[in-house]
């Protein structure tokens, strides 16, 4: 199981923290959690969609951009909620199927050589 925090300012979203963000950024570097600010270790490469998206072109997004979580967001664009990868893998055999597609895409290296 993980865990995800969102980091926000003005009310959009500039980064999210998952527990993999604290072991690789925080504990493997050995940084002091009480000097170490949420923005040394957060990730900000954050993709959002609205929250009326299909599930198909969530999945799209997910695959062209290489990650496992939106952030999903109102009409006025703050964040609402999150959908990952693993939610896609528990819905019905057709969204299964494109959970495996899009994780495969996932995998792929963004930087041949990598």
């Amino acid at each position: 199981m993980w865990a995800l925090c969102r980091v926000s300012r003005d009310n959009s979203v500039v980064g999210v923290v998952t527990d993999r963000d604290i072991v690789v950024r925080g504990i493997a570097e050995r940084r002091d959690p009480s000097m170490t600010s949420i923005r040394e270790i957060m990730s900000s490469d954050v993709y959002t969609c609205p929250e009326n998206t299909d599930v198909q072109d969530a999945a799209q997004t997910m695959k062209k951009n290489k990650v496992r979580r939106l952030v999903i967001t109102d009409t006025s664009g703050r964040p609402v909620g999150i959908v990952s990868l693993g939610d896609l893998a528990t819905k019905s055999h057709a969204e299964k199927e494109m959970s495996g597609d899009v994780l495969e895409k996932i995998s792929e290296p963004s930087h041949p050589g990598r």
